[in-house]
């Protein structure tokens, strides 16, 4: 049986300030009597399975959006808390990113607003805009955002000891970080991806490898649907490229780093990305934005 830490979340405050104002973190667990909530998180974080898992302790019933906006009914949709996972793989490839979300609202009121939670990558997440729609088919017209936090050290050494058989997981994180790989630990499909590259053979041999390796890690895109969806995404090759220019840009120019034109205004700290694009292609600029390579902010982003 694969070993799942419990996971924890932080109460995203959208539109009050660049230091993002937060509650406090709690256990995701403890939001189950919300009437309605959107975990975001970053790629690979652990949205579905912590949705399968909050699901099955509560009685409620988990669909992918995708299944959800496909049929048109069900009878385990009715009477029970619906965990409505991958917002973001059903905007995937669309032109209207608006669309997928008012098939889910319409979906939703014809259901007589039962109480939801929907998950979405954080760069898909439209902040505001997304909450407010939400509000009118939330049971009580109030929607909470709560982003899924990184796994704990505690964390990542009972994964790493249960589902990769790792003997030594103290030794295991020691070596991450003298290589600099520490920040892969932090999101279960990047420890996953490099417990089971160790597990095969051996540490990269050079610090240049484990650079090149972590980079691969991070910008490749293993979920079927947003492969499938977003046809117009570049390779590993041209994305990785696209982020040198990208961080080279903000080196030169001094800039914090980034904002995506529908996260929040762009100011002389975190300018659009489009700005400072150059010659470089607008879409395969978005796509890195997107990827586990850069350090999120809310409502911020910016480069690594």
């Amino acid at each position: 049986m694969t070993y799942v830490a419990p996971r924890t979340c932080t109460v995203v405050n959208e539109g009050e300030g660049s230091d993002n104002a937060k509650a406090g973190t709690a256990q995701l667990s403890s939001y189950a009597d919300a009437t309605a909530y959107v975990l975001i998180a970053e790629p690979g974080a652990g949205k579905t399975t912590a949705f399968e898992t909050e699901a099955k302790s509560q009685d409620g019933e988990c669909v992918t959006v995708r299944d959800f906006l496909t049929y048109d009914d069900r009878p385990e949709w009715h009477n029970t808390t619906l965990f409505l996972d991958g917002l973001d793989e059903s905007r995937a490839g669309t032109e209207d990113a608006r669309t997928p979300l008012d098939a889910i609202r319409r979906k939703l009121y014809s259901l007589r607003r039962p109480r939801f939670r929907l998950s979405c990558r954080w760069a898909d997440w439209m902040a505001t805009n997304d909450k407010e729609a939400l509000k009118d088919v939330s049971p009580d017209g109030t929607v909470t955002v709560i982003r899924l936090d990184p796994l704990s050290e505690q964390d990542i050494r009972d994964i790493l000891a249960n589902n990769h058989g790792v003997e030594d997981p103290d030794n295991f994180f020691k070596t991450a970080r003298e290589r600099g790989m520490d920040r892969l630990l932090t999101n279960p499909q990047n420890l996953n991806m490099l417990a089971k590259s160790v597990v095969r053979g051996q540490w990269p041999a050079s610090r240049k490898e484990t650079f090149d390796e972590a980079c691969r890690i991070l910008v490749s895109e293993p979920n079927r649907e947003h492969q499938g969806g977003n046809q117009l995404r570049a390779g590993v090759d041209s994305l990785i490229k696209t982020a040198g220019q990208l961080c080279a840009a903000q080196l030169l120019s001094g800039v914090a780093g980034y904002t995506l034109p529908d996260k929040a205004e762009p100011d002389g700290d975190y300018p659009s990305f489009t700005e400072v694009c150059g010659a470089m292609e607008d879409g395969t600029a978005r796509n890195v934005l997107g990827t586990r390579l850069v350090t999120v902010q809310v409502p911020r982003i910016w480069s690594t």
